[in-house]
């Protein structure tokens, strides 16, 4: 049997004592807050989306990498679920049943007006997607569904609808035909997967992860198709999983679960999160391990900037990546010599670890695959 020896989820070391490179900086958020997703501008302007059953709901925004913060929306005691900033800089927000279901700023958040939501649907505004003038929403209240406007909200298409209750769309992206993909998260047996549509949406295809719980999903330039699963409600195993170039079907490239998210950033790195931190891989999904090797804790939002830094939550933890990961500096912080060196990857029979320094270490686990 073949071990492979990297940072996983799956099958990883464990040095203790070890000194590491934080590739993170947390930013000063109000720690009564639970962190409900994240974006950016291109200015570099932070918004969050904040709220919880018995907190305050509304969006946040930092004009000075986090340094303080003004609530520019309130929305009450009910959660900003969802955010998006379109080209033009028009920032989108979508609430938890609040009073005003999803809102529009046209100035960068200093004031707000409503947008009126399809006539007859009720529900979480979990998802918004701006793509060439035309705004994309999911609402998930008795059935979730998808739906297209190319006015602001003053008139609706409905392009898709859940087949059950316990269905919601969590990712929705377009390939560079302009194929709409989006992904489902269900609960019950017959749910979940990935959906693709060659003709604006009018009909629909199963591309695949029936009865995957997909939880996250993003396409790279080359519309290569990564996505992740929370869990799985029967088959084959569930974790990470690919549509490659000329593809047929997604084959898994690295097994786990309790993924929350996937993004991908402009130099085509995966970033993934979930209970254990945020885990990369910068050769195109073949290998994986830890951005970070000391900020091993659960990641629920993770946002990659349009200049490539990453923006990663959890309740009220809030952090930016050290340094943009659209150039190598970031990843040759663990090549320093307090890092160490494990080869060859994959290994069967022995291992060689380099820049293992004696007063450093106090012991070394290995874990397989199976734990």
């Amino acid at each position: 049997m073949k071990y492979k020896f990297v940072i996983l989820l799956t099958c990883f070391f464990i040095f203790s004592g070890l000194e590491a490179q934080n590739h993170w900086i947390q930013l000063n958020f109000p720690d009564t807050l639970h962190i409900a997703c994240i974006t950016t501008n291109n200015f570099g302007d932070i918004f969050v989306g904040v709220g919880s059953n018995n907190g305050q709901g509304g969006l946040l925004r930092s004009t000075n990498e986090g340094l303080t913060w003004e609530l520019v929306y309130d929305d009450g005691t009910h959660s900003i679920l969802s955010i998006d900033i379109d080209d033009d800089g028009q920032i989108f927000a979508g609430s938890s049943n609040g009073l005003q279901p999803m809102v529009m700023s046209t100035d960068n958040g200093d004031s707000w007006e409503r947008i009126e939501t399809p006539i007859g649907y009720v529900g979480n505004v979990t998802l918004i997607e701006s793509h060439n003038n035309e705004l994309y929403i999911s609402m998930w209240g008795a059935v979730a569904s998808l739906f297209r406007s190319n006015d602001y909200g003053n008139t609706w298409d409905t392009l898709y609808r859940c087949h059950s209750v316990s269905e919601y769309i969590t990712s929705l992206k377009f390939d560079y035909l302009d194929n709409i993909i989006f992904s489902v998260m269900g609960f019950q047996q017959n749910t979940g997967g990935v959906y693709k549509s060659t003709d604006g949406g009018v009909t629909w295809e199963l591309m695949g992860l029936y009865n995957h719980q997909v939880s996250g999903m993003d396409i790279n330039v080359n519309s290569e198709i990564f996505t992740c699963d929370w869990w799985l409600i029967s088959g084959d195993n569930c974790g990470i999983n690919a549509w490659y170039m000329d593809s047929t079907e997604f084959s898994l490239i690295l097994s786990g679960s309790n993924f929350n998210n996937l993004k991908i950033n402009s130099e085509g790195d995966i970033f993934t999160c979930g209970p254990f931190g945020v885990i990369y891989s910068e050769d195109n999904g073949y290998s994986f391990e830890y951005f970070d090797t000391i900020a091993q804790m659960p990641i629920d939002q993770i946002h990659i900037s349009s200049n490539d830094y990453v923006y990663i939550g959890h309740e009220s933890y809030l952090a930016k990546s050290a340094l943009t990961t659209s150039t190598d500096q970031i990843y040759s912080l663990v090549k320093k010599d307090n890092f160490i060196d494990i080869y060859p990857n994959p290994a069967s029979n022995s291992i060689t670890i380099k820049n293992l320094k004696n007063d450093k270490v106090a012991n070394v686990i290995i874990y397989n695959p199976k734990g």
